[in-house]
């Protein structure tokens, strides 16, 4: 079966699973941990082994500074076990994460703020909209000859079923593509349908003209991959199919900020961060708009919602990034958190929530 998958394929699902575990709050012993989150950024363009060695070495420093001599020693044995070569890809961001009893990484195919932060809670904001928002995708290739269902993850794609045309003549009649586009939608179907996953098309504009005439998925996107992609490598598939589903996020949080303008007139949206972190803990949050780039260091109640402290970095205290731990509480209350750039945010807001009719 055709597919790619990558050397540290397990760590990065063991590292997915523990991420799930803790925004699903299913491990309680996690919340009396101190944690590690470090970013590096895919746009970085210099020699990424090295500014990955500097990162590490960045963080031990801060393990040093800012918790207590026998928390820093179980950090540091996990931090040294990390093999910086397997934190690297070209094409990717990379996340880290630390406890006292856990080393694990993923990556992302979208730019990062560069961080090394130690706090009393998972520094989750940048890979927030990444994990929660299933990474999961199919991916459609049609040609004349040849159409395949794949599926994807953030770190694999593998091959799921194909319908192939019988006849081995060169050149395909027009009605012969259509009854294959046509027996593959029947076909890939039954696989899609109860998932409700993204769904990317691949091949030419002819293809997916007939494609999108027999579809009966809702969840097939807009953007698509065009050429001729059975000649096409699984990575570069897997990697241009990563691109479109970032732009589709970053498209999803433009529309929910234009909601804001409609809504905002009619009482239906908080931009004011302490209310809405007491309607967050409230449970009154449907959806939660935040900027990624944009750090907030302080402790957040997440029993009352109150703010009971926020300041500048401070090296000699682990403080937790009051946005960070915003978004978590909303997801725990069934809401939904879209992320976006400081600069894209209405005027004078850190945060805007809508609210639950």
């Amino acid at each position: 079966m055709n597919a790619v998958k990558y050397n540290n394929q397990e760590n990065l699902l063991k590292t997915k699973h523990f991420l799930e575990n803790y925004l699903g709050k299913k491990n309680k012993e996690i919340e009396q941990n101190v944690f590690l989150s470090l970013y590096l950024s895919k746009d970085f363009r210099g020699d990424r082994e090295a500014q990955m060695r500097k990162k590490l070495k960045e963080a031990e420093l801060a393990i040093r500074a800012q918790i207590n001599h026998r928390d820093a020693e179980k950090l540091l044995d996990q931090l040294h076990e990390i093999n910086p070569k397997e934190l690297i890809r070209t094409d990717m961001s990379t996340a880290l994460y630390l406890t006292s009893d856990f080393h694990g990484h993923l990556f992302m195919p979208f730019p990062v703020v560069e961080s090394v932060i130690v706090a009393r809670s998972l520094h989750l904001k940048p890979v927030l909209s990444w994990i929660n928002k299933e990474d999961q995708f199919y991916l459609i290739t049609l040609s004349g000859k040849l159409c395949r269902l794949l599926k994807g993850d953030a770190f694999s794609l593998s091959e799921v079923a194909r319908v192939v045309m019988s006849s081995d003549q060169k050149t395909v009649e027009k009605k012969e593509r259509e009854k294959l586009i046509l027996m593959a939608e029947e076909k890939f179907y039954s696989f899609m349908k109860d998932d409700h996953y993204p769904i990317i098309l691949g091949g030419v504009q002819n293809h997916y003209d007939v494609f999108e005439k027999f579809n009966r998925d809702p969840d097939l996107i807009k953007k698509r991959i065009i050429g001729n992609l059975d000649r096409m490598s699984y990575r570069d598939l897997h990697h241009k199919c990563l691109l479109l589903l970032e732009q589709k996020r970053e498209e999803e949080g433009q529309m929910i900020l234009r909601r804001f303008e409609e809504e905002s007139p009619y009482g239906k949206v908080l931009t004011d961060l302490k209310e809405i972190t007491i309607a967050a803990v409230q449970g009154k949050i449907q959806d939660l708009v935040i900027p990624h780039d944009k750090f907030i260091w302080g402790k957040l109640d997440k029993e009352t919602g109150r703010i009971l402290s926020a300041s500048l970095k401070n090296l000699a205290v682990p403080e937790d990034d009051v946005l960070d731990d915003l978004a978590e509480i909303v997801l725990s209350r069934g809401g939904d958190v879209t992320m976006c750039k400081y600069h894209e945010m209405p005027a004078g807001t850190e945060a805007v929530a809508f609210l639950k009719i």
